[in-house]
């Protein structure tokens, strides 16, 4: 399903280099550590073959380029992921 038109495209390399680790910077990873917290680590990868792990640890989660280490892997289309992100 195609991103509605109210929200903005959502770079999915951009995301993972640039906003994510800005969005934990700035405090977010206790958050992230706690709602992770017994999990085991879980990729989004998409149909292009590009992907980020996300390894949850004590102090929060690491975000890594490829999916080789990833417990769990879930691939989707960029239309998917963005609604993902934008939680549509």
């Amino acid at each position: 399903m195609p991103l509605p038109a109210a929200f903005s495209p959502i770079d999915f390399l951009q995301f993972h280099r640039e906003e994510l680790p800005a969005l934990m910077a700035s405090g977010r990873q206790g958050i992230a550590a706690r709602a992770a917290a017994g999990l085991g680590s879980i990729a989004l990868r998409l149909s292009d073959g590009s992907a980020y792990t996300y390894q949850p640890h004590a102090s929060g989660v690491d975000i890594t380029p490829g999916d080789a280490a990833a417990d769990t892997v879930i691939e989707m289309d960029l239309d998917s992921w963005q609604g993902l992100v934008h939680e549509l």
